[in-house]
């Protein structure tokens, strides 16, 4: 058997880390940037969950993070290297259900298994697929119509991805905890980021 990776040793480590503040562990990634490296750790609220961590939630996960990563031996050899913990953006390709779950309520464009496009308001997911209100029309000054909710199967689906909206319905009648225009917490980041929000440690 090979030896585990770093991201697998760190994902092995981080997963427990962050379990406390009721988040789960998404994604880890090493990346090289000139003499040191960024780990970028990526956590988000469990998948039955609706809306996004607040900055509070990923600022406690960043210092559990942080904590665990100094009590380990992974970057001994290391000489510094920058942590960054952040929640999944909208830039995230949805291709797992539990990607697809968080996406509940929120406005999604499909890539379909025989190639076209389906854009429509993800409301639930099961293991049959993804129920959804496809919108039609917006295109040439048609009128934009969204349709009574439909089931698409797992087979159709390929991908989907989260579409910025402007005008969303208010989401305080939605769930929890949904904070999808928090302040980046990330180095040199100032901006509003909508569901991704950041903190950062360089060690």
């Amino acid at each position: 058997m090979a030896p585990a990776t770093t991201e697998e040793r760190l994902t092995e480590l981080l997963g427990p880390a962050v379990a406390p503040t009721g988040l789960v562990l998404d994604d880890v990634t090493i990346m090289p940037a000139g003499a040191r490296s960024v780990v970028r750790v990526i956590v988000d609220l469990d998948e039955d969950e609706i809306g996004s961590a607040d900055l509070d939630l990923l600022s406690e996960a960043a210092q559990l993070v942080s904590s665990a990563l100094d009590d380990s031996d992974i970057f001994d050899s290391v000489d510094s290297y920058v942590l960054e913990v952040s929640t999944p953006g909208v830039d995230r390709v949805l291709r797992e259900p539990r990607h697809f779950k968080r996406a509940r309520t929120r406005l999604v464009q499909f890539a379909m298994a025989d190639g076209s496009e389906v854009k429509g308001r993800l409301h639930d997911v099961s293991a049959e697929g993804c129920e959804v209100s496809k919108i039609t029309g917006g295109v040439k000054g048609r009128p934009t119509k969204e349709h009574p909710p439909a089931m698409i199967a797992w087979s159709d689906i390929v991908s989907g991805q989260v579409q910025v909206e402007f005008n969303r319905i208010d989401e305080a009648e939605l769930g929890p905890e949904i904070d999808d225009d928090a302040e980046s917490l990330a180095e040199g980041d100032g901006t509003l980021a909508e569901s991704d929000s950041a903190a950062t440690k360089e060690n």
